[in-house]
């Protein structure tokens, strides 16, 4: 994990994210890059006024130079730190930079009462997770850095996973020496793993054979709940998903506002696609 693009709209959620962020950077070395995505308001035509794209940028870079001063200041370990602005869609931009810079890990605050919440569906931080290309650690906006020293992993066996999905995964759990409670909420208990099954849970089981890892399996008739419970059961630090097509985490970052499934602001969110 050699670089971390926090996305910053200046918000207390922004700057909570920007706080792990950091202590991030500090342990695992890497650089850190204070990112703003600024839109020009459209107006109409008779409207006197003239929007000065550089006179914006300045105004933004500056207010991106008084957080790094600020996080500086209240560091004792030396941390690398750039600041960079873009204009368009906030999620468009966030990945365009992110691939360009070749960015190890995206973290992003998370406003609203929870994770996937009904009112942040839509939100930048989830249009990131559902379509973005970067792994992505969403924070919520009471979430303060702890070390993830268990880490839960929600899988689903829905395929057999590939030894790259769980490279960030494999190396967050070496530098903090985590273990990795691997988990599968089943919403029919009465129904036997079926051959295909079998056989993502060998190939995950080997995927992450260098890692300390455990495999946990609870009932539930809602995933999202099943989750949670284990989680606070388990005191996990975070959790990590693979939202790949047809998973149940595809299919919730696709349902309606109609349905309340919602992850509670319990732990991290680390979603990393395939």
């Amino acid at each position: 994990m050699k670089t971390i693009l926090a996305p910053t709209d200046f918000s207390k959620a922004a700057t909570n994210a920007i706080n792990y962020a950091v202590e991030l950077a500090k342990i695992a070395r890497a650089k850190l890059i204070l990112f703003h995505v600024y839109s020009i308001p459209a107006v109409p035509v008779e409207a006197a006024v003239v929007v000065n794209i550089q006179d914006v940028e300045t105004a933004v870079m500056e207010e991106l130079k008084k957080t790094e001063q600020n996080i500086l200041a209240h560091t004792d370990v030396d941390i690398s730190i750039e600041c960079a602005v873009a204009s368009g869609l906030t999620a468009d931009e966030i990945n365009r930079f992110a691939l360009e810079h070749k960015v190890d890990l995206v973290v992003m605050g998370m406003h609203g009462e929870g994770f996937l919440a009904e009112q942040i569906f839509g939100s930048t931080s989830t249009d990131l997770i559902r379509k973005g290309q970067s792994p992505v650690l969403v924070i919520g906006k009471d979430i303060r850095f702890s070390n993830p020293t268990k880490i839960a992993l929600a899988s689903d066996y829905f395929k057999s996973e590939k030894t790259q999905d769980f490279a960030l995964l494999k190396e967050m759990a070496s530098l903090f020496k985590s273990h990795i409670f691997i988990l599968n909420v089943l919403q029919d208990p009465s129904l036997l793993p079926s051959v295909d099954n079998a056989v993502a849970g060998i190939q995950l089981n080997h995927a992450l054979s260098e890692t300390d890892h455990s495999f946990h399996y609870i009932a539930h008739e809602d995933v999202v709940a099943g989750i949670n419970q284990f989680i606070e059961a388990n005191n996990i630090d975070l959790l990590f998903m693979i939202p790949r097509e047809h998973s149940f985490l595809h299919r919730l970052l696709n349902q309606t506002h109609t349905r309340r499934m919602a992850f509670h602001a319990l732990v991290p969110l680390l979603a990393i696609h395939e």
